[in-house]
């Protein structure tokens, strides 16, 4: 048996890759159970709970537990470099979003019991530097769908298995040596056991790789050329069908790095929705400059039922977006933006803006930040964050930014090591703004923003409810969103299927 942890970070939506992970595994014949919400069983349970919860696994040995690691890329060290002994802190964890004691106490438990460990997921590139044997065994790198098959293979019949070393571990490049995966073939199947609600948002897997190639991105898989590496419909139709038929889902995730990179997917999407008659809705990340550019992107919009949009604008700085490989004229945006609202009023917008990229100076951050607030009905969120450059001693999916800085009018400060510098320099653009400057710049733009919208909390388009579901009321000092209990509800039913006694700390979860 296997167990594969999760932490979703759209709760009470559950991301993918956990779950395509085990589908695979059983389509081999393992059996698999996915213990979601991670970060949640130490919020709202006593620390000892998930133990406990393990400890009830006795019938079926486990042959290994895996980790998802998160999106978010590990924020602090999670063991003193000097004496290697683990570090106790309030601090996210490496893998997950829970804290790094809890995350610890969890691997130091499962080692205890010399089960092997593995992990893999979208930071795990960076997150890899932070272990040692001591604490992993294997490290997964990349899609993982036909890895993970010979991970366990040989875990537990000692087959051969093509790695490298690092800090002990056995470091697994899915991406090169087992990359034969067959998109019509990467179904996502859930088990009595994942405890699914009628009408969850559910991802679905369209695409995958992202044929752009925007200087700042340290995503692996950049580049592809145009029309490749998309899932044939009949797959797509398949699960869309099986969710609405078997929980009542018309709500979804489209898993796609781009989506609208091409007409041709938007119109498959199409042909899914005439022929099956459900009035599915949908979120995805976009390309505003090519949905501008396509009007016949925008007039499928309401035909394909796609509600919720993430733009990465990322500035309105025309020289800093030239720089980066966003050319499209700002001016030429902000109008389309205006354009969109208008025309789709009851859609979702959420906008991401990078503070701090190359040609960026202290007014053009101001201007970016007045046209938001002067507009406020226009987006439903937006999220300002300053700009990230990762260690490339480290990272290995890096930015083109990161690997030449200096290229682009970077001064960077190397840390001294991963741990201190938390896998991402300090740096200065041309015009002499500082990271450390921005982040607090971009925390009081953030305020700003939020109240000119009217967003108590940040919402994500990616939730596909509507923003009033996340408010805070200041009265009942709660968040009021029934959504949240099923989370509870989750883990309330995990716990009465191993007959794990449950106390939760809490009946109120927060995001």
């Amino acid at each position: 048996m296997v167990i594969i942890f999760n932490d979703s970070p759209q709760v009470p939506n559950r991301s993918i890759g956990a779950y395509r992970i085990a589908s695979a595994l059983r389509a081999h014949g393992v059996r698999v159970e996915v213990i979601d919400f991670f970060r949640h069983w130490e919020k709202v349970l006593p620390k000892t709970t998930l133990i406990k919860y393990l400890n009830k696994i006795k019938l079926t040995p486990i042959d290994w537990i895996g980790f998802s690691s998160k999106f978010t890329l590990p924020q602090q060290k999670l063991r003193e470099s000097q004496s290697g002994s683990a570090k106790a802190s309030n601090n996210t964890g490496v893998l997950t979003m829970a804290s790094q004691e809890f995350e610890m106490r969890i691997i130091q438990h499962i080692k205890s019991k010399n089960i092997p460990i593995v992990v893999g997921g979208p930071s795990i590139d960076l997150a890899k530097h932070y272990y040692t044997s001591e604490d992993i065994d294997i490290v997964c790198e990349g899609y993982a769908d036909s890895a993970v098959i010979a991970i366990h293979e040989h875990i537990v019949n000692n087959q051969p298995l093509t790695y490298t070393m690092l800090n002990g571990m056995k470091l697994v490049n899915a991406d090169k040596d087992y990359n034969n995966i067959d998109l019509g073939n990467i179904p996502v199947s859930y088990t009595n056991i994942d405890f699914i609600e009628d009408d969850e948002v559910f991802p679905i897997e369209i695409s995958r790789g992202c044929m752009f190639h925007c200087h700042f991105c340290s995503f692996a898989h950049l580049g592809k050329r145009p029309g490749t590496y998309i899932r044939p419909k009949e797959s797509i139709k398949a699960e869309i069908v099986n969710r609405y038929k078997r929980y009542g889902s018309t709500k979804f995730m489209f898993v796609d790095d781009t989506f609208n990179d091409s007409v041709d997917k938007m119109k498959i999407i199409k042909e899914i929705r005439d022929e099956t008659g459900i009035p599915f809705e949908f979120w995805s990340y976009a390309r505003l400059d090519l949905l501008r550019a396509k009007p016949e992107m925008v007039d499928l919009i309401d035909q394909i039922g796609w509600t919720s949009f993430t733009f990465g604008v990322e500035t309105f700085n025309k020289a800093s977006g030239s720089a980066v490989g966003k050319g499209a004229d700002p001016e030429k945006l902000k109008e389309f933006l205006i354009y969109l609202r208008e025309r789709f009023p009851t859609h979702t917008f959420f906008i991401n803006i990078i503070l701090g990229l190359p040609e960026d100076t202290l007014e053009s951050i101001q201007s970016t930040v007045d046209w938001f607030k002067a507009h406020p009905t226009v987006p439903t969120s937006v999220r300002i964050r300053e700009l990230d450059i990762h260690d490339k001693r480290y990272k290995g999916n890096n930015s083109k930014i990161a690997l030449n800085p200096e290229n682009y009018g970077y001064e960077v400060i190397i840390p001294i090591d991963l741990f201190t510098g938390k896998g991402i320099v300090d740096w200065k653009n041309k015009n002499k703004l500082n990271r450390l400057q921005l982040h607090k710049l971009s925390t009081k733009y953030q305020d700003e923003i939020n109240e000119a919208l009217g967003t108590k909390t940040m919402t994500s388009a990616t939730s596909m409810k509507s923003a009033d579901l996340l408010e805070w009321d200041d009265e009942k000092g709660m968040i009021v969103n029934t959504e949240y209990y099923k989370v509870q509800n989750y883990i309330q039913s995990k716990c009465n299927f191993r007959n794990v006694p449950v106390e939760f700390k809490t009946r109120v979860l927060l995001p």
